[in-house]
């Protein structure tokens, strides 16, 4: 469970500064994602307000801040699109029933104490999902950055692209990087959204597009519906944005708690996501989840407990509600600025770069998500990259490792190593093999297609060193217990040993440990050599010249068996 935090007054004076600045930057933020999302820009406020609130009281996090995020937003936005006109008073309801029903799923999944069912989605999925996001929220806000009509071709939008529209836009994104490039990463994005609309302002520029009003005073008369024509639409994509959210928000908060030595209980987390979910879906907001942004900049401003969340919810609900006209001041273009350089920051490069390199396996998941992800259905796109991912370690999984090594010739004792890598000889009678992967009914025959590549007639002993194998299931011990019954039957034998204890008995209920004719477990290598080598072939042991093993002094043809021979009473 996580620890309580303590609430004393240096904490508390800490969490008042960390979320006064933490609203103050959600500001240009929310309203962003209300707009990626389709709705009124005011719905990011207020669930910058009730979301963010709402999971600070129910979550485990102590330094995250729960919220609209670009990529929540842009899948509430591809799901309930298919069912609306966006801004509709349909599409609204629509958006609160999605919220509603992921907020449901989520808290079942924390009451189940089903929270580490998110680590099956692998860290490459959300990557290539993210990476993806991106690109679609980029050309989505091509549109206002231009001025042009967004149901026009790309070709119609540049010819009608109004240039004070482009200028507005490319000057607040030339802001940020600025006010970056200056040190003041946190602020940035207000400092540009600020300078962009000073400029529009000064400008005279009374023909470019403004958010709005934006009214916090009155909640919108909008409530999830239930119908039974609805919901069974509603709940594929209801359960991807709850993914989604449970997804980001544990990744959050585990990162943040390893900064801050916080201990984070999953199923907590869980359940205070669903809970801000349901409650926001009843006061008009946006699905909500940990935001990786404004999460690190309310820790990096010295955030103690989740009264910074609490503060930051106050400090937007108090800006908003001191100047409602606002959003008259705000640029579309100049918003349009502000979501692209998100869109940019939602790309993880050194992510990226480090999974390409990691294997064709997780450059294939990542290429499969990022590609569903743009050009599929959004909703599945996280189901599909999970599926993949599945195939991939299947597909690696059902090859294990498995190495021939021979002990070094140069160093005393059984150290054994990779024969192929180190040009070592090996044994013409006894073949080592060394497994690393769990022996399961996918692994079966690349197991046993090794097995019988070392092993024949001629090569009928085979060692098996089990110390790299993490299970043996059903199928793979009845494929040891064939393996073993063929060698015995060419006049060999299979040894398996430094099996772990749970797989050893494993091996031993399966019934298998028992059909082989001789026991065929042993506790290690050096026990395991010593017991076979004096079982194999005399005449093949005199023609050897190999005699890797110390125990092949004292066969035939060695030293130690010959001058047992040549001594008085040798034969007695």
């Amino acid at each position: 469970m996580a620890r309580r935090p303590r609430f004393t007054l240096t904490a508390l004076r800490a969490d008042a500064v960390a979320g006064g600045i933490g609203g103050l930057l959600a500001l240009p933020q929310v309203i962003a994602y209300a707009l990626i999302a389709g709705v009124p820009a005011e719905w990011g406020l207020r669930s910058a307000v009730v979301v963010t609130a709402v999971a600070a009281l129910a979550g485990s996090s102590r330094e995250m801040i729960t919220g609209p995020a670009a990529a929540l937003s842009l899948l509430t936005f591809a799901v309930v699109s298919r069912h609306a006109e966006p801004g509709s008073g349909d599409y609204l309801v629509l958006v609160v029933t999605v919220m509603a029903l992921a907020g449901v799923m989520q808290l079942a999944v924390g009451l189940l104490r089903l929270g580490r069912l998110v680590n099956f989605v692998s860290h490459t999925v959300i990557v290539g999902f993210t990476a993806g996001a991106a690109v679609l929220i980029a050309w989505s806000q091509v549109p206002e950055l231009l001025g042009a009509d967004s149901a026009a071709g790309p070709d119609a939008m540049l010819r009608q692209a109004a240039w004070p529209s482009v200028a507005t836009g490319a000057g607040v994104i030339l802001a940020i990087l600025v006010l970056r490039r200056l040190g003041l990463r946190g602020g940035a994005l207000l400092g540009g959204l600020v300078a962009g609309s000073a400029g529009v302002a000064l400008a005279g520029g009374g023909d470019v597009a403004r958010v709005g009003t934006l009214s916090l005073a009155s909640l919108p008369d909008i409530h999830p519906v239930v119908s039974p024509g609805v919901l069974p639409q509603l709940v594929p994509g209801a359960a991807a944005i709850a993914l989604l959210g449970l997804l980001e928000a544990a990744a959050i908060a585990r990162a943040l708690g390893r900064r801050s030595g916080q201990r984070i209980d999953a199923d907590r987390e869980c359940t205070g996501q669903g809970v801000s979910n349901l409650v926001g879906a009843f006061l008009g907001c946006l699905p909500g989840t940990g935001s990786f942004t404004r999460s690190a900049a309310n820790q990096e401003a010295g955030a103690r407990t989740s009264v910074a969340a609490l503060v930051s919810a106050l400090t937007v609900a108090a800006v908003a509600l001191a100047w409602p006209g606002l959003g008259q001041w705000l640029p579309l273009p100049a918003m349009a600025g502000v979501i692209l350089v998100v869109a940019v920051r939602l790309v993880d490069v050194p992510a990226i770069r480090e999974i390409l390199h990691a294997g064709r396996g997780e450059a294939a998941v990542l290429v499969a998500t990022f590609l569903a992800t743009v050009f599929l259905e959004l909703a599945y796109a996280v189901l599909i990259g999970v599926v993949v991912s599945l195939f991939v370690y299947l597909a690696q999984a059902a090859r294990p490792r498995i190495v021939e090594v021979a002990p070094r010739a140069d160093r005393p004792g059984r150290d054994l190593r990779n024969a192929g890598k180190h040009g070592l000889a090996v044994c013409p009678q006894l073949a080592v093999l060394r497994v690393d992967g769990a022996v399961f009914f996918g692994a079966v025959e690349h197991v046993r297609d090794a097995v019988r590549a070392h092993t024949g007639p001629q090569r009928p002993y085979l060692l098996v060193i089990g110390s790299g194998i993490p299970l043996v299931d059903v199928a793979g011990a009845g494929m040891l217990a064939e393996e073993a019954e063929r060698l015995e039957g060419m006049g060999g034998a299979l040894v398996i040993c430094s099996l772990k204890d749970d797989v050893r008995r494993a091996l031993h209920r399966t019934g298998h440990a028992d059909r082989a004719g001789q026991p065929w477990l042993s506790a290690n290598p050096g026990t395991a050599i010593a017991e076979t080598v004096p079982g194999l072939d005399d005449a093949t042991c005199a023609r050897c010249t190999v005699r890797i093993f110390r125990e092949c002094a004292a066969r035939p043809g060695g030293p130690a068996h010959a001058a047992a021979i040549s001594s008085p009473g040798a034969g007695t």
